[in-house]
């Protein structure tokens, strides 16, 4: 038999002196919550009927459950640097590879030094506004990603009950100027494949013609490679939904040639970029700067890795594919992060006035005009 739920308040009005026509009482307008919090008597205004009332008095029930539970599990005196290795813990656990690498040595060489010898608990907006003041000289990505990272230790110290709340979250996030996005040619774009020596190239080609993040890269499998439906399942991405890719018939040339150029047979598990991935989840280094020096051959060296799949999102907008598609085909979990490739459709508002200014010049809107007027 489920154990009823405590009950912390009640629903009631506010009388007021005197009494109305008939000796009857007189109230004031709405319901009013009182219950008991923290060990003293509150009243406040619920609403201006009894259900809206009750709806408040729900609200702060739960909050008051949730106060005793965490007042049964205390605040611990656990310092900042005490706790670093039991999250670095957790996060090799849950985290991807990458995630997980970026913080590495983020976390013990960058926010360590400074709050290493503070408890958790006693740590402020006021201390972490005070850090971020030791990295101005630093890019506004780079603080926010520090904090970010400070973020996720103070949400996993909560889930265990160490601290409270979550200082990071009154700490103003720095502004990220938006870069802009790589304007590659298809003829530059193939040029770049070329550029790249092998067996480095397999990585580039499959940049440019799936869109994939590095990471979903790295850990793609021969497994998820599907040769009769010419299709590609990308198991672990960055929003953790699975999702299917189909190949290009270049694409599955590609993969064909290297699954049969393999000196011994594939296995289920085996990286289809085999060597690129370090024991840490990073690209090797010698991938890394065979990209780079493939880039500089062609006069872009200021390409990353990343770029390939801006300019796979701009290739397919330019071809015309709606946002939601090519959102959907890139993972992203949310339109907003498709938006900024908006502006480099034909159909966009650029464009149009582009084409309006062509037909001003050559005289053809002034044309028009006067024969849609009535004599």
């Amino acid at each position: 038999m489920p154990v009823p739920r405590r009950q912390v308040g009640s629903v009631c009005r506010r009388r007021l002196p005197g009494n109305g026509p008939g000796g009857k009482p007189r109230y004031a307008p709405g319901f009013y919550v009182r219950l008991r919090r923290r060990g003293r008597d509150v009243r406040r205004y619920g609403g201006p009927d009894r259900a809206t009332a009750l709806a408040v008095l729900e609200r702060l029930q739960r909050e008051v459950d949730r106060e005793d539970l965490l007042g049964e599990i205390a605040e611990s005196d656990v310092s900042f640097g005490e706790f670093v290795p039991r999250y670095l813990e957790y996060a090799q656990r849950e985290q991807t590879p990458l995630a997980y690498h970026s913080i590495r040595n983020l976390i013990p060489n960058r926010l360590g030094p400074f709050f290493a010898h503070m408890r958790l608990r006693t740590i402020r907006p006021a201390d972490i506004e005070a850090y971020m003041a030791t990295r101005r000289r630093v890019k506004g990505p780079t603080r926010n990603r520090e904090l970010s990272a400070l973020s996720g230790i103070f949400r996993h110290a909560q889930d265990l009950g160490i601290v409270r709340r979550n200082p990071t979250k009154d700490v103003r996030r720095s502004s990220e100027p938006q870069t802009p996005l790589p304007l590659v040619p298809l003829g530059e774009q193939q040029n770049l494949v070329d550029a790249v020596a092998e067996p480095y190239r397999l990585l580039v080609s499959l940049a440019l013609e799936s869109g994939m993040r590095l990471g979903e890269m790295l850990r793609l499998q021969w497994r998820d490679i599907d040769f009769s439906t010419s299709s590609i399942l990308v198991r672990e991405t960055k929003g953790k939904r699975p999702r299917l890719l189909s190949m290009s018939r270049r694409l599955r040339a590609i993969l064909e040639e290297e699954a049969s150029g393999r000196t011994r047979p594939l296995r289920g598990p085996d990286p289809v970029l085999a060597g690129a991935c370090m024991a840490d989840g990073s690209l090797a280094k010698a991938w890394r700067l065979a990209f780079k020096e493939g880039a500089a051959r062609i006069g872009r060296p200021e390409l990353r890795i990343h770029d390939c799949r801006h300019i796979v999102a701009i290739n397919l907008v330019r071809a015309g594919m709606d946002l939601p598609t090519v959102g959907a085909f890139l993972g992203h979990r949310s339109l907003v992060s498709t938006l900024r490739y908006a502006g480099y459709s034909d159909g966009s508002a650029a464009a149009r006035a582009a084409r309006l200014l062509n037909e001003i010049q050559a005289g053809e809107v002034h044309a028009r005009v006067k024969t849609d007027v009535p004599s």
